[in-house]
């Protein structure tokens, strides 16, 4: 029997993007599955874009009374209304541009009962230049989910892949918990992340699929609200504890990860924090330090260093400012060696 899978289409107000969203995924040619749309409390012409495919059996439609916010939606959508083996999230700004692309994936599901993961390669379009730009997955068939691990992140200026063609298994993101935190709007990277870690991932080379950037992206928000932008970590943090708890890894790779990924990614983010949420800064390294005292040391240092420079920008405002800029110095002395 050919599993079922659910193309889950999450959406909030994007009524000007989300019919051509529908309409692709219902031109898929393989047989069994659903699509559906969890409205979040749209109130925009979203309910009349989709009442013409309620008609369609594969179709369902479901409206929260309320917006519940986007983790939180997706979540109701996976755990309360969809009845496949296999799903994915469609964003309402995103769209399938292969018709074949269910029938491919499942062609490889069915290869290895090992695979609980496929995507593809895609299409970023920058909405505002109409700019296509294509991802390039380095692997192909059906390989060993740690190899992607591994690989996360290596070269950060290389789009590998999209989000929005990810076929996860449902048994196994159940088991993980999936979408559990509301403020993790990286839930699905911490998903893909997880699930590469104990399993067979199947890769299709085909650009299956188009991700729109464009300003209203919620991606952004998370760099404007401090509790998005704080568990938004999770993402990267929450699959390299999991691989040292469970020992999926050895130390030699999880160093590796924590080098060539998370330092990475924290670097960037900690500029972020500088620049808009500079009060939050002790903040941000003691959440860190709860996850790796490796970060919290390169962390660590960083602050040192910005601290450092204004001390001597004190000293040359001031000669005030020596002795508390000797008193800061005096503190960081006392920072973790590595």
């Amino acid at each position: 029997m050919k599993p079922k899978i659910s193309i889950i289409i999450p959406t909030y107000n994007r009524a000007n993007y989300v019919e051509q969203t529908i309409e692709s995924a219902l031109a898929q040619d393989y047989e069994n599955y659903e699509v559906i749309v969890s409205d979040n409390a749209s109130t925009d012409s979203t309910t009349e874009v989709v009442n013409k495919y309620l008609k369609n059996d594969k179709f369902k439609y479901y409206k929260n009374e309320t917006n519940i916010g986007m983790v939180k939606n997706w979540h109701k959508a996976l755990y309360d209304y969809s009845t496949g083996d296999w799903f994915l999230i469609l964003s309402d700004d995103d769209y399938f541009i292969d018709n074949l692309y269910l029938t491919k994936a499942v062609e490889l599901i069915k290869k290895s009962a090992s695979v609980k993961m496929v995507y593809s390669n895609g299409y970023i379009k920058n909405e505002a230049s109409g700019e296509m730009l294509p991802t390039e997955i380095q692997f192909n068939n059906i390989v060993d989910g740690k190899q992607i691990f591994l690989n996360y992140l290596k070269e950060p200026e290389k789009p590998y892949f999209t989000l929005c063609n990810i076929i996860f298994n449902k048994a196994k993101a159940l088991r993980l918990k999936a979408f559990e935190n509301e403020f993790n709007i990286g839930c699905d990277a911490e998903l893909f992340l997880l699930l590469a870690l104990e399993n067979d991932v199947g890769i299709i080379q085909d650009h299956t699929t188009v991700y729109r950037y464009h300003p209203n992206n919620l991606s952004k928000e998370k760099d404007k609200d401090w509790n998005l932008f704080l568990h938004n970590h999770e993402y990267i943090l929450k699959p390299f504890m999991y691989a040292k708890s469970n020992k999926l890894l050895t130390n030699k790779e999880l160093d590796t990860f924590l080098e060539n990924a998370i330092f990475k990614y924290l670097k960037t983010t900690y500029i972020t924090m500088q620049l808009n949420f500079p009060d939050k800064k002790y903040e941000y390294i003691a959440y860190i330090n709860k996850y790796e005292e490796k970060l919290y040391v390169k962390i660590h240092r960083l602050f040192l260093k910005d601290c450092k420079m204004l001390c001597k920008m004190l000293i040359s405002k001031s000669p005030i400012f020596y002795k508390l800029s000797q008193d800061i110095l005096y503190f960081l002395k006392r920072t973790p060696k590595s």
